[in-house]
């Protein structure tokens, strides 16, 4: 019978390992992991995928056809047409890596690499002609008439002879050539001062354009980046002293602070390089550094949102409002008027006069997004957005999206600008939208790598818990049922007694180990070998009838065997009003003959000398089984067990019982078991199961059962100790 103090140490075990496990160790050791993890250590796999992308991104590009190219040119409002999406994949990596330790940082300059995807691209493939504004002649002639106005007839002069004598500021070519292959420029028929001057210029400072000789230039939007390293330096933490700022840039070109715009705020570095973020994130906004608009972005949280199982945080971004927003006033010229909601004029960035705004002007003022007709703007389509995994800070699908536009204006003294709107209009050129969206197969890793783990310490340490507490709540209710099954007739002196007298033979067992050890071991390798003998004969079967015999009742050939007569000892089980077990004994001697036996077993008489306890009889009996074959040695199913019993009847009155089972493959398991013997009369008509003995038996292990043959997988050695009248 399982003691309540047990159960009490059970149910607080059960809690300590669902509290300090499941609540305090599993996410302590899941933050040191992913901590060790996410750092951009030297030789750890995090900074190769991190200096190296494993995944190609998406790369979309979308041109803005112009369809009225004359009407503009005299005046009228443009109407573009979208053509795209261009599919290209976008390699991002990381060059010229130096660490230094003692600061906990990398620099590095970054490298872009794209590859067209023909059969994303599809129907599209690059060969479309498109008509645009000539982006190197608005180029030229605006930022001329920003910094140097008088220098725009040595600008007007150089035209025709380097862009082959245009009429018209729009250009038609080819999507491939305005993106990657490259519009030409000729300087080698620059024999004139003013054309000769633009090309000087232009051979000093290539930007953006791509020299196929010393006369022959390429612009494109992106062919000069291409696989080729920025010249940009940018300097983040390692995260190996902090991981909280694992990603973060702290310089730019070697400078904490850059120095394009007009104030602390706007020249801010602050953010991560977009390609590491911290892990163990919170419903925060998220800060990203981009070097390629020299500004830091902030990401709003808007919701938790689920991606493919994933559980995450939704973030959205837009470019701000620098014309009401007083922490966005020094990203304005100094002697300029701020622009409206929605644009951001990287000039000072770029050295180009381009314009940014959120794809089809998506959260712009009316004005630009009426600035041109065939704009339609959706949040799905044309948002920055982005939904990270919180606790590893990994961005699970993610879309940065901008648009370049310019101003397209009247200028008077370049001849193919001349006939243009005196009203400024917001032409937008192209956008682009980058990023991924991570696929089943890496979503389903991310699930089992990171959630697996979670919901089965989630699982287990509930079930701990509740079973912690119903161990605790059953041993209060075993306490107290015993505490009023223990008012009775019987004195506190009585009670003591019996304790006492109880904890005396318990320990007297203790000391008989050893000696109880080996009888049992001669006893079951007998069982096993067939070698028992019953008085010096051998091993046989006795054959009985007992119409009134169940499958508990035991049966034993005494003294001689050839007398053919059995005794059947059946036991009882009296109830009592302090649960006392007696068991009681009926001998009832009758002759088999020859008739057939209804209850078949094998018993026998032990030799004297394999006794445990000194007494003037000792018998060794198995049950009837029922059935109608010998019990085997070999079982051969789990329900076939092998029970025998060692009754030793002292004149004590204490009744000792030793029960063997044989368990299928396993070995044997053993009983003791102590009761207290008396002999009513009249005998009680009801029987004792012997499976309801073992139910009520106090089960203690004693510690040599190592001591047993190894041939027998594990044994345990049980006594009880029952509360009864005390022993005179």
């Amino acid at each position: 019978m399982v003691k309540p103090t047990t159960l009490v140490v059970s149910g607080i075990i059960c809690i300590l390992i669902a509290v300090g496990v499941g609540w305090f160790a599993f996410p302590k050791l899941m933050k040191s992991k992913i901590t060790e993890a996410k750092q951009l250590r030297k030789g750890s796999q995090m900074r190769k995928d991190w200096t190296n992308l494993p995944i190609d991104l998406d790369f979309k590009m979308y041109i803005f056809n112009v369809t009225n190219p004359d009407e503009v040119q005299n005046g009228g409002k443009p109407h573009v047409q979208e053509v795209g999406p261009y599919y290209y994949r976008e390699r991002k990596g990381k060059t010229d890596l130096e660490d230094d330790p003692e600061e906990d940082t990398i620099t590095y300059h970054m490298i872009n690499t794209w590859y067209f995807d023909e059969e994303l691209s599809k129907p599209l493939t690059g060969d479309e002609i498109i008509v645009i504004p000539h982006l190197v002649i608005l180029v030229f002639a605006q930022v001329t008439q920003i910094q140097k106005p008088a220098a725009l007839n040595m600008i007007n002069k150089a035209i025709p002879h380097i862009f082959n004598n245009p009429n018209t500021i729009f250009l038609t070519t080819t999507a491939r050539e305005f993106l990657f292959d490259g519009i030409p420029l000729n300087c080698s028929k620059a024999k004139e001062f003013a054309a000769n001057a633009v090309c000087d210029q232009i051979r000093a400072k290539p930007d953006g354009m791509v020299a196929r000789d010393n006369d022959t230039f390429l612009f494109s939007m992106f062919g000069a980046k291409n696989a080729t390293p920025d010249v940009n330096t940018i300097t983040v933490k390692r995260g190996i002293k902090n991981i909280q700022e694992v990603g973060q840039v702290v310089m730019y070109n070697g400078k904490p602070q850059m120095e394009y715009w007009n104030g602390v705020p706007c020249n801010q570095i602050k953010g991560s390089d977009t390609t590491m973020f911290t892990p163990f994130m919170e419903p925060e906004d998220v800060w990203s550094f981009g070097a390629e608009v020299c500004r830091s972005i902030v990401a709003r949280y808007i919701e938790p949102r689920d991606y493919k199982g994933i559980h995450g945080y939704y973030y959205e971004a837009d470019l701000g409002d620098m014309s009401t927003d007083p922490e966005l006033k020094c990203f304005c010229p100094v002697n300029g008027t701020c622009l409206k909601k929605g644009a951001f004029d990287i000039f000072k960035c770029v050295g180009a006069p381009f314009i940014l705004t959120l794809p089809h002007c998506y959260l712009c003022d009316a004005e630009y997004l009426n600035s041109v007709n065939g704009l339609n703007p959706v949040k799905e389509k044309h948002a920055i957005d982005t939904i990270f995994e919180p606790i590893t800070g990994s961005p699970v699908s993610g879309h940065r999206r901008l648009q370049f536009n310019m101003w397209l204006f009247k200028i008077q003294k370049i001849n193919i600008m001349k006939t243009l709107s005196e009203e400024k209009i917001f032409m937008p050129i192209m956008w682009l939208e980058e990023g991924a969206d991570l696929n089943d197969t890496l979503c389903k890793t991310i699930r089992h790598l990171l959630y697996r783990p979670v919901k089965i310490v989630k699982v287990s340490r509930i079930i701990f818990l509740v079973l912690g507490i119903c161990l605790i709540v059953g041993a209060i209710f075993i306490h107290y049922q015993r505490s009023k099954l223990n008012i009775g007739d019987s004195s506190k002196e009585d009670s003591k007694a019996t304790i006492t007298q109880f904890a005396l033979t318990h320990k007297q067992f203790v000391q008989l180990d050893e000696v109880f050890i080996t009888s049992a071991t001669i006893l079951l390798q007998s069982v096993a070998s067939s070698q028992a003998t019953g008085n010096g004969q051998g091993f046989v079967r006795c054959h009985c009838m007992q119409k009134s015999l169940n499958k508990h009742c035991f049966l034993s050939c005494p003294q001689n065997i050839e007398e053919m007569y059995s005794t059947c000892y059946e036991l009882f089980l009296r109830p009592h009003y302090r649960h006392e077990l007696r068991i009681f004994i009926n001998n009832t001697g009758f002759f088999t003959g020859t008739s057939k036996c209804l209850h078949q077993t094998i018993t026998f008489v032990s030799k004297p000398d394999i006794g445990l306890f000194p007494t003037d009889r000792q018998e060794f009996m198995f049950p009837c089984w029922g059935r109608h074959e010998p019990i085997r040695t070999s079982p051969t199913d789990d329900d076939y067990r092998l029970k025998f019993l060692l009754a030793t009847i002292p004149n004590e009155g204490i009744f000792y019982v030793f029960v063997a089972t044989k368990v299928a493959d396993k070995g044997y398991k053993i009983y003791l078991h102590e009761v207290i013997l008396d002999m009513p009369s009249p005998i009680p008509n009801r029987q004792i199961d012997l499976d309801d003995l073992e139910r009520e038996l106090v089960l203690v292990t004693i510690p040599t059962v190592n001591r047993w043959p190894s041939s027998l997988e594990y044994i345990y050695v049980h006594e009880v100790i029952v509360p009864g009248t005390p022993i005179q």
